[in-house]
């Protein structure tokens, strides 16, 4: 059975939502996510003292914060010390001011998802208060961090799964979206390591520094073996979306100059529903210029770059892969991607297999109680046998 958690919804003053509206939708999503909600509006700060307060006798699992028009230090410094994990939430897209400050292994910031960041924010607090991650940090900024979670029984060192989240390579969207899969690799044997990066936005992200993170993030693998029992001869780099980008370029890590040999060379690469030609996606226009966004220009401008970040100028990437996407994915320009580039990958000789995954949409490659995700396990535990 699954863990009810005691989430605690709180507004500050100045929050500009329909009271009534959220609270009905935060019932609706409490009850897919076995959450029990306590909801909070319009707080005065006595009045968060006060659940603070209660809070010592272990009544909440988690909190939910939307400051509005600010907290004080004080009632900040609170909220980071209660314990629970912790999500703050703003429902306006990022400035260069939100969110700057490094966070504890506790908190998420969910920004520029509008009225739906209530539900990422309520799913993120229940999935660390169930399987409470290993945050650790890569780099200095605050985005060069990662969640490693391991499996509570099986045989050591365990095989790997980096996992790298989609969302078009821009800053609202992080590594919360692939939690559930990082959760459930680990119950299936794997170590996972839910990596973040700096994204399109105001703190930096963008090519190169996008794939820098990643390239980073995956060689920091070594470090996390000399704490935990991992097998580097046994890794897979898994993306979602945008993310199957990252995995496929981390391969060859194609304009990196900084002179740094990879640290750790995975197995098998996986791509779930990943943006595989960058070049044809531009030209078509796909993901309201994502792509140009990322590059920093049209193909046209900077094709070089281009050849650089795009998987399909990458082939043969000389590594085994698993191309998986959902005959229902409302991107239709994703699906005909994956046939594409696994004809072209087998033409140069890689060994690719393609996942057609019947009935799924672009999400469901990421629903751990989906078929579709079933059936990219199985593959994934073939290839590693």
């Amino acid at each position: 059975m699954v863990e009810k958690v005691h989430v605690a919804v709180i507004n500050g003053p100045g929050v500009r939502v329909h009271t009534e509206g959220l609270f009905h939708m935060i019932s609706a999503w409490s009850r897919s996510i076995t959450a029990e909600v306590q909801f909070l509006t319009c707080m005065k700060e006595k009045d968060i003292l006060g659940l603070l307060d209660r809070n010592r006798r272990n009544i909440l699992g988690g909190m939910v914060v939307n400051p509005g028009e600010g907290l004080s230090d004080e009632i900040h410094r609170l909220l980071k010390e209660s314990g629970v994990p912790l999500a703050w939430v703003s429902t306006e897209r990022p400035d260069s001011g939100d969110g700057a400050v490094p966070m504890s292994q506790q908190e998420r910031f969910i920004r520029g998802r509008g009225i739906a960041g209530y539900m990422w924010a309520l799913r993120s607090v229940c999935q660390r208060r169930r399987s409470p991650p290993i945050t650790r940090s890569y780099g200095p900024e605050r985005d060069q961090v990662g969640d490693l979670r391991l499996p509570a029984t099986g045989d050591q060192p365990f095989p790997v799964v980096i996992v790298l989240h989609g969302g078009s390579w821009r800053e609202p969207w992080e590594r919360d979206t692939a939690e559930s899969v990082a959760i459930d690799l680990a119950r299936k044997g794997y170590a996972s390591w839910n990596v973040e990066y700096r994204r399109v936005g105001p703190f930096g992200g963008g090519w190169p520094t996008t794939c820098y993170d990643v390239a980073d993030a995956i060689d920091y693998v070594t470090v996390l073996a000399s704490d935990w029992a991992l097998d580097l001869d046994r890794v897979v780099l898994a993306g979602h979306s945008s993310g199957g980008q990252l995995a496929c370029w981390a391969v060859t890590r194609r304009g990196d100059d900084r002179g740094r040999a990879p640290q750790v060379l995975p197995r098998l690469v996986v791509s779930l529903a990943g943006d595989l030609d960058l070049l044809e996606e531009d030209a078509r226009g796909v993901g309201s210029d994502s792509v140009r966004e990322f590059l920093g220009g049209a193909a046209s401008d900077c094709p070089e770059t281009y050849r650089e970040a795009s998987p399909m100028s990458l082939l043969p990437l000389r590594v085994r892969q698993i191309v998986a996407v959902g005959n229902a994915d409302a991107h239709f320009d994703l699906i005909d991607d994956a046939h594409r580039y696994v004809d072209a990958a087998c033409d140069l000789g890689d060994e690719v297999e393609l996942v057609i995954a019947k009935g799924a949409d672009h999400f469901s490659l990421i629903e751990p109680n989906s078929m579709a995700w079933h059936t990219i396990v199985q593959h994934i535990d073939t290839a590693m046998r």
